[in-house]
């Protein structure tokens, strides 16, 4: 069974043993920026802070899945209308 089907389920095994072999057995041993690189096989930057709110507002029509607002709470932005824009 495919990994995505296997959380959707509630099956977190594979994202356990996922998590143990990249980042649990690292993570002492290297910076966090380190282990992020080595984990994911690129560097954490400022792109993927900038896009991934836009993206995660879009996929639940544009409302945020935590307050089901059009805005993040505690990102200050608003993603109404003409895109984001600081509150």
């Amino acid at each position: 069974m495919r990994t995505s089907l296997r959380l959707a389920i509630g099956d977190f095994a594979p994202l356990r043993t996922w998590l143990r072999t990249n980042v649990h057995v690292k993570g002492s041993l290297m910076t966090a920026d380190e282990l992020l690189a080595t984990a994911t096989g690129q560097p954490l930057t400022a792109e993927d802070f900038r896009v991934h709110p836009r993206e995660r507002s879009l996929a639940h029509g544009g409302l945020c899945p935590m307050c089901a607002d059009p805005c993040f709470r505690g990102t200050g932005f608003d993603l109404r209308a003409s895109g984001r824009r600081k509150v």
